[in-house]
């Protein structure tokens, strides 16, 4: 190699050793969910409510990071389709801080669910806006999320089924409490279902979350997700 290129080689060398991506903080934490659904009214009527409520672990799973409870009205435009919107507050508790820091979000959604052609695999998708604000600051932060989830039974009698979903997180602006436009996050899971009763069923599996965290490290989570559907 000769004398002139070296300097041209190791600043080059430096750019990219600036320029890589550091590698994610990794955590492990538990998640654990309510979720209500139900018709208002009789059994034909196209009006829809939500209730969930979840309490989400972070630092193994030792500290109570984020509680969300979340409620909203629906309407059944087809058998399988209903637009909602609704409200859900946010309780957040950092690690290494002591006030904790509450969220305001007001959401709009689509579902719908089905049969696939494949091999018995049934697809849900949750399509949702939300406006979300911090107290203590102006800006409202405005976020798209897109969920696609699959499930199959196993077996044509068994209760248990098998579920995986992927859902992404796309900020649509800046907000002055840290939201950061572009990608947000990603949550990847994969487990099983339980049928309890014709109203109940549980899931329980792992999920990875994936988070932007602009100005430092990324964040990621591996979770043991435990949901309840109730529909009634």
């Amino acid at each position: 190699m000769t004398q002139p290129l070296r300097p041209c080689i190791l600043l080059l060398l430096c750019a990219l050793a600036i320029g890589a991506p550091a590698e994610p903080v990794e955590d492990f934490h538990t998640w654990a969910a309510v979720v209500t659904t139900g018709t208002l009214g009789n059994g034909d009527s196209p009006y829809r409510y939500w209730l969930e409520a979840q309490g989400r672990y972070d630092d193994d799973s030792s500290h109570l990071n984020q509680s969300l409870l979340r409620g909203a009205l629906g309407y059944a435009v087809a058998p399988r389709t209903v637009l909602w919107a609704g409200y859900a507050h946010v309780n957040n508790d950092p690690q290494g801080t002591d006030e904790d820091v509450t969220e305001h979000r007001y959401w709009q959604q689509l579902t719908w669910n089905g049969a696939t052609p494949w091999a018995g695999f049934d697809l849900a998708t949750r399509t949702r806006l939300e406006e979300r604000t911090v107290e203590s600051f102006g800006d409202t932060g405005w976020r798209f999320r897109q969920l696609l989830k699959l499930s199959r039974p196993l077996g044509d009698a068994s209760r248990l089924y098998l579920a995986a979903w992927d859902e992404v997180f796309l900020n649509l602006n800046d907000a002055d409490w840290g939201a950061d436009d572009g990608f947000d996050q990603n949550r990847v899971f994969a487990g099983l279902g339980l049928k309890l009763a014709p109203w109940a069923r549980s899931e329980i599996g792992y999920m990875n979350q994936y988070v932007r965290r602009p100005g430092r490290a990324d964040a990621m989570n591996h979770i043991v997700s435990v949901t309840l559907f109730l529909n009634f």
